[in-house]
């Protein structure tokens, strides 16, 4: 074997280990984010609930951000305050013949010095309104 066919044999052996070890890795981040967003919390895009495509045309779309409160810790997305306030809006058909989706984009430890970054993070969501839900379990009763 010449000494060009080593190097070269080389450089495909070390380029395909990459390839496969980064798409390996790829494929355990999304199994693990689909098997944990239930119940451990968060999307394949980092926030709470099922991924929202595109919005739909006449959609009103609403993001929730707010601490443990608003992500629901504790609890299934489905039982958090933005998953409840999207079925209420759904249910008393809020805004005729527009869909509504609420979106969860609250955290754990989240307050109003990362607000300004969550929103410009999940900009591409178009968000028509915002609400902060913050704050509940930190008044003491003392």
């Amino acid at each position: 074997m010449t000494k060009k066919r080593r190097l070269l044999f080389a450089v495909l052996a070390v380029t395909l280990t990459l390839v496969v070890s980064v798409a390996g890795l790829f494929a355990l981040d999304i199994y693990e984010h689909h098997k944990l967003s239930t119940s451990a919390g968060l999307n394949v895009w980092g926030y709470r609930g099922p991924t929202v495509g595109r919005k739909q045309a006449g959609e009103l779309r609403v993001l929730a951000l707010g601490g443990s409160t608003t992500f629901g810790y504790g609890v299934h997305w489905q039982e958090a305050v933005p998953a409840y306030l999207e079925g209420l809006l759904k249910q008393q058909n809020a805004i005729p013949g527009h869909p509504v989706t609420v979106v969860n984009l609250g955290y754990n430890g989240e307050g109003a010095h990362s607000y300004k970054y969550t929103l410009q993070d999940y900009e591409y969501l178009n968000g028509d309104a915002v609400i902060f839900y913050t704050g509940y379990n930190d008044f003491s009763t003392n």
